[in-house]
């Protein structure tokens, strides 16, 4: 559903008041600190090597979810655990 088109004039804005800067200069900005959760995984020596290998196809740079949804990917297409 549209709303209603905004018709602009060009008319006076009346008298105009300036705000002074109220927000705090960015070196006072706390920076968002990502909180890291530890998890567990049981993996078998086999499985351990095959990320390994994955990691070091991709040069060392690669996520550990996407790692570990590739390996999933592909025990699913081999019938594997």
């Amino acid at each position: 559903m549209m709303k209603k088109k905004i018709t602009y004039t060009d008319e006076s804005l009346g008298e105009v008041q300036i705000v002074e800067d109220f927000l705090p200069p960015p070196e006072h900005l706390a920076l968002r600190v990502r909180q890291n959760t530890d998890k567990r995984l049981a993996l078998t020596n086999a499985l351990c090597e095959e990320v390994e290998d994955i990691a070091n196809d991709a040069q060392g740079e690669f996520e550990a979810a996407d790692t570990i949804r590739q390996l999933r990917m592909s025990h699913k297409k081999t019938g594997g655990p």
